[in-house]
Order: C-alpha cells, then sequence, then structure tokens
C-alpha cells in the first residue's frame, strides 16, 4: 500500500496545525462572547390583590442571568401606572382611605445594580388590569447585540377581580 507523498512533507503537517488552531481560536472567541452576554429576563408577572378593597397591583420580577452584574437605568410600560394613585382617588371620593400603606408598592427608583444571578421584585398600583403588557429594561450595557435595551411583551397570568 502506497501512501501519498505530501503525508510525508512537514509542509502540509504546519498547514494542518494551523487550521486546526484557528477554528480553535475562532470557537474560543465565540464561547467567550456568548459567556459574557448580559441577560435579562422577567418572571412572575402577574396582577394582585392583598385585600378584597385593595388597589390592583401588577408585580414581575426582573432575573439577572448573567455571568457578570448589570445596572438598570430604566424600566418603562405602556401601563399608566406611575401616575396613578389610589389613596388619593379615594379621598377624591371622600372615601377613608383603607389602604393605608404602600407596602405592597415596590416602584423602580432609578440606578440600581443587579448582582449575576440575582432577582428584583418590582410593583406598581394600577387603575386595571390589560391582557398584554409591554415592558422595556434599559441597562448600563448591551443587551441585545449593541441595544441597551430590551422589550418583552408579556401576558400577565390571569386575575380574578
Amino acid at each position: 500500500m502506497n501512501l501519498p507523498t505530501f503525508l510525508f512533507n512537514l509542509d502540509f503537517w504546519n498547514f494542518v496545525i494551523a487550521v486546526v488552531a484557528l477554528v480553535v481560536a475562532i470557537y474560543s472567541v465565540w464561547y467567550t462572547k456568548r459567556r459574557d452576554k448580559f441577560t435579562l429576563e422577567l418572571d412572575n408577572c402577574c396582577y394582585e390583590r392583598h385585600r378584597d378593597y385593595a388597589p390592583i397591583i401588577f408585580s414581575f420580577d426582573v432575573v439577572n442571568n448573567s455571568s457578570a452584574g448589570i445596572r438598570i437605568l430604566a424600566i418603562e410600560f405602556d401601563l399608566n401606572t406611575v401616575s396613578y394613585d389610589p389613596f388619593e382617588e379615594n379621598r377624591k371620593r371622600d372615601l377613608i382611605a383603607v389602604t393605608a400603606n404602600y407596602e405592597y408598592d415596590s416602584q423602580f427608583t432609578g440606578n440600581e445594580f443587579l448582582e449575576s444571578q440575582a432577582r428584583k421584585s418590582y410593583s406598581y398600583f394600577i387603575a386595571k388590569p390589560q391582557n398584554t403588557v409591554t415592558l422595556t429594561i434599559t441597562a448600563d450595557k448591551p443587551l441585545k447585540w449593541w441595544s441597551k435595551s430590551k422589550s418583552f411583551t408579556i401576558h400577565p397570568s390571569d386575575f380574578n377581580q
């Protein structure tokens, strides 16, 4: 059995080793970029009411699935919640503010750091539940390609009034 002569040529083996090294280097760069990518997810999106007479609360968790911490700069969504004050509405109707505290309202205050693999819960009083909520999170690091913002369209769990 005659083997091809190029198998005995040192230049051929140098070329094979160089190609293998190039493939390994490209894979290493791809893997590192993929591993160090920043990822934020939403979890536990729901409407809730802690007492029968209490206002409705829209709550959700922001989860950092990244291998490093990330700073959240803004959370915006299409519900008109920030200006909604259920206690002011009770005062306008001359009702006693039976929901006398904001213990369940945990709004985003701005510029919060979220550690790696950590979660932070937020909740907002809302006037009425909606079937679909679009929420946008802005961070200090790119979340998708070069964009530092990521939008989520969520369908909160069913709410029984």
